[in-house]
């Protein structure tokens, strides 16, 4: 399924400026011209020769670019010929080029793109040859446009940047504004969304400064609002796509004219599950491009209509919209589109137990795209004929295929849109190809080439910060860093509403309900903002690390022998755990393939973590069954192993490992300290990072129980109520530390600003206060702090909301941070990235080591876990990095010991990840 990227080919007319109206034309014998035979418009222009007359003839043009603009080809078409009859029969030339353009343009909107070349062709040589030069560049503009469409891609822009500097030369803006907005189409079929979304803006820029149309402007919206579409960030997709559809409909433009922006709007909604609403846009979009016959549009739709009955496993229907929509892409010649339909049709063979069938198709779409470098295609069609071949028995040619997949993925990932968060969630719509070799590779006992693999496909992102760094915000300019400021302002304000609101004892619940709706519209337009300044400026973001292979010598350097990396891999067909341990002959690497159902093990999963977190006292049937089904495959590659360091994939990031039940009837954690990591490269990249810092004497700041209610004490580290409990915990770990060696801040002094205030001198950072999740948009989950008063501006960085995205640019300087509140180690799980949140801010802005929790827990027992942690790392003493994950087994294990809080849900909600 796919959103469409929407272009006119827009032909501007020759006629030289005027200073005054032209005088005026009788509409209805233009009218009646346009209509009439051959003989009859010669006996006209004999009755009435104004016919021939420059007015009349553009009256002509401007009918008919009315009529194209509306998508009424065919009465366009009738206008441009006329326009031709005229030129031709009488001999004027610059007549001849406009009507030669503007047929071009009917004809490529149709999709009859041998005939659009051929007229755009006819119009550049008649423009030459005249001096036209407004003739000749829309002529390259729109040749451009027809060469893209062909695949031409090298020669299109070519076509396109002639045009672009016609266009600047002779100061067009109009056609300058057309003209990139089409070399983004170009890009993006380049697979390069960065430099796509700046031509975009670029083009908007300028249609907004000449007070455009709107379909226009709707036009490079729609394209924008397809990027994102493109990378899974819907919620940036529909604000782009909601513009645009509602600037045209504000403006009166019929669905005929929008058949793209409704295409794209039902796709986007396809993507959100949310299939009837998708079905009516396609079919608004499907009635109006049929009126219209704007045959490539109407493809797509066809297209689109056989995923929505794919997804809904009605394959029959399926398969005849799929063809349909095929054949009409053969008589277009859109390469893209077809390459599209070709690898849709292989996937729709394999999921019909066709395989056969399918690989064909497959073929074809790979080289269709292979040879117009259309790279958004080629890694699409290189993995469906993976997985055919996968599914055929030949390895050989899967991974050969998976392999070539992976590089064209590669070669894209870094030229993702929307800077740090583009790149950041990217693989997660990508993923496919490298599980696909992955298992390949572990079927046939290759462990080592199937953790290279997967070790690709990991925490890409965070590893990129780690190792290259990140310019931070603070970079801006001072017009980018006020717009920022200004975003920033807006959402601090209605946050502020929303708190002061839902701390009153009867809350309204429709105002809550619409200030919520404000806050979630305010922190897209920031997203969208953000990412606009990360195209304009991309040194903004960081960097793209070239993080090399791993390889087994870096791994022994910093894995001991009593440590077993445990990675699982949860792929379509199966679930998988490499176990990576340090042998007497290196690093050894051994793929067990688990016996559990995939389906029943995720329900698992997710009941399991419930019952711990709500502190069920049946939870341990699945804690035994859990640990069958997860640890006793592999206890013997764990043999020995006093450390495990999990590697979660999938659903299994909400399994509290650490509270799984052997045979034994001991908890895992009594066996073994647990820790957790997104990937390998990540805790390579973490374990070098702490390594190089140099050895300082422990100084930890703690601040606790902040002053951001005042009803009462409450019992869970959620929102909402006074944490008596955290004061005395950090006020305990200061005691633990020394008043030489600790910072303790708790009730005002607690504040967001005196945080950021204390930061360069500590190693450890210790926070005990309210936890937040935002579980729809994860960057947002926060930490409650003291604020900057009532009476203060509103700012985000003395707001007391201490948000994940804040995180990422206060540069932390401390090995460990923990923060000891609720849901901290949970957000948006994202294939490739791991856990979105607060643990992988803390890593982005510089520490290496978090301890986070995973769901709500208890203020009391967290205190004395807490206590207890500390106490433990502080046995370590000075001349030493203390190990955070077995200070935390040891003080869970107290825990455990006390009857009262043996159950899971009082020590299990703490876990340790990134470096030990």
């Amino acid at each position: 399924m796919r959103a469409v990227a929407t272009v006119l080919l827009v032909a501007l007319l020759a006629a030289p400026a005027r200073t005054q109206e032209p005088p005026p034309v009788d509409r209805a014998l233009v009218i009646r011209f346009v209509e009439a035979s051959e003989a009859e418009r010669r006996a006209l222009i004999t009755e009435r020769p104004e016919i021939l007359g420059g007015p009349f003839r553009e009256a002509i043009s401007v009918l008919g670019n009315a009529q194209r603009g509306n998508l009424e080809l065919d009465a366009a078409e009738l206008c441009f010929r006329a326009l031709l009859f005229i030129a031709t029969e009488y001999h004027f030339e610059s007549s001849e080029a406009i009507a030669d353009n503007n047929l071009g343009s009917v004809y490529g909107v149709r999709g009859d793109l041998a005939t659009a070349t051929a007229f755009l062709q006819r119009a550049m040589a008649i423009g030459e040859r005249i001096g036209s030069v407004n003739d000749v560049q829309t002529a390259w503009g729109n040749l451009g446009i027809i060469q893209r469409r062909l695949g031409e891609l090298d020669l299109g822009e070519a076509s396109m940047r002639k045009a672009l500097a016609m266009a600047q030369a002779s100061n067009d803006k109009g056609l300058e504004a057309k003209t990139l907005n089409n070399l983004g189409l170009l890009y993006r079929d380049r697979g390069d969304a960065a430099a796509a979304q700046t031509y975009y803006l670029q083009s908007l820029k300028l249609k907004e400064e000449i007070n455009a149309p709107a379909r226009e402007m709707g036009t490079t919206l729609t394209n924008l609002g397809a990027i994102f579409d493109d990378q899974g960030d819907y919620a940036q997709a529909l604000h782009y796509y909601q513009r645009a559809y509602d600037l045209m409909m504000q403006a009166g433009v019929p669905d005929a004219s929008i058949g793209s922006t409704l295409n794209n709007m039902g796709h986007l909604y396809s993507q959100l599950g949310r299939n009837a609403e998708a079905r009516d846009f396609y079919t608004r979009a499907l009635a109006g491009t049929e009126k219209a016959g704007e045959r490539g549009i109407q493809a797509t739709l066809l297209y689109n209509f056989g995923m929505l009955a794919e997804a809904e496993k009605k394959f029959d229907e399926s398969e005849s919209l799929e063809l349909r929509a095929l054949a009409l892409r053969e008589a277009v010649g859109d390469r893209r589109a077809l390459a599209e339909s070709l690898s849709g049709m292989a996937h729709l063979m394999d999921l019909r137990q066709r395989p056969a069938e399918g690989i064909p198709y497959a073929l074809r779409a790979v080289t269709l795209a292979e040879q117009s470098g259309l790279l958004n295609e080629l890694w699409k069609s290189q993995f469906a004929e993976a997985h055919l071949r996968d599914v055929l028995g030949d390895a050989d040619g899967a991974a050969k295929a998976y392999a070539a997949s992976i590089a064209t993925i590669e070669k894209i990932r870094s030229a993702a849109a929307g800077g740090d968060a583009g790149r950041r969630d990217y693989l997660a719509e990508l993923v496919g190809p490298y599980y696909g070799l992955a298992t390949l590779k572990a079927r046939n006992n290759d462990g080592w080439g199937a953790l290279q693999v997967m070790e690709q496909s990991r925490a890409r992102a965070l590893i990129d910060i780690v190792t290259s760094g990140r310019q931070a915000t603070r970079n801006m300019t001072p017009a980018q860093r006020e717009r920022e400021r200004a975003l920033l302002q807006t959402i601090t304000v209605v946050s502020d509403a929303m708190d002061n609101e839902s701390r009153k004892p009867r809350p309204n619940a429709a105002k809550l309900k619409d200030l919520q709706a404000q806050l979630s519209k305010a922190r897209v337009d920031r997203d969208v903002v953000t990412a606009e300044l990360y195209a304009e400026s991309p040194d903004l973001g960081f960097a793209r690390g070239v993080a090399p292979a791993i390889n087994r010598d870096d791994l022994a350097g910093f894995l001991p022998a009593s440590t077993a990396v445990v990675s699982y891999v949860f792929d379509r067909d199966a679930v998988w755990a490499y176990i990576v341990r340090r042998g007497g002959t290196g690093i050894e690497i051994t793929t067990t393939r688990l016996s559990a159902d995939r389906i029943q093990l995720r329900r698992k999963a997710e009941t399991f973590s419930k019952q711990v977190a709500t502190r069920d006292l049946g939870f341990g049937s699945l804690a035994h069954e859990l640990y069958a089904s997860l640890i006793t495959p592999i206890e013997s590659s764990i043999a020995g192993a006093t450390h495990l360091v999990i590697i979660p994939d999938g659903p299994l990031w909400s399994v509290p490992f650490q509270a799984l039940m052997s045979s034994r009837g001991r908890f895992l954690i009594e066996e073994r300290a647990v820790s957790y990591t997104p990937s390998l490269s990540a805790l390579e990249a973490l374990e070098r990072r702490r390594a190089a810092r140099p050895l300082r004497a422990p100084f930890v700041l703690a601040l606790g129980d902040p002053a951001v209610a005042t009803a009462g004490a409450a019992s869970s580290r959620g929102e909402g109520g006074r944490l008596p409990e955290a004061a005395r915990e950090v006020q305990e770990i200061g005691k633990l530390y020394g008043a030489s060696r600790s910072r303790i801040l708790t009730d005002t002094a607690a504040s967001e600003a005196a945080l950021r205030a204390n930061l360069n001198n500590a190693t450890v950072i210790h926070l005990a206060t309210h936890g937040v999740l935002d579980d729809t948009n994860p960057m947002y989950s926060r930490l409650l702090l003291t604020s900057g008063g009532s009476g203060a501006a509103a700012d985000h960085a003395t707001d007391g909301r201490l948000e994940a995205w804040e995180i990422l640019d206060m540069g932390i300087n401390a090995d460990l941070a923990v923060l000891s509140a609720c849901d901290t180690a949970r957000g948006g799980f994202g294939w490739g990235e791991g856990i979105i949140g607060l643990s992988w801010s803390l890593f982005a802005a510089g520490a290496s080591t978090a301890i986070v929790s995973e769901w709500p827990v208890d203020s009391s027992s967290t205190t004395s876990l807490m206590i207890a942690f500390h106490k433990q790392l502080r046995t370590a003493g000075d001349a030493k990095r203390p190990d955070s994950a077995a200070a935390l087994r040891r003080a869970a294990i107290q825990l455990i010991s006390a009857p009262a809080s043996r159950h899971p849900f009082y020590w299990a909600g703490f876990i340790a990840v990134g470096a030990k």
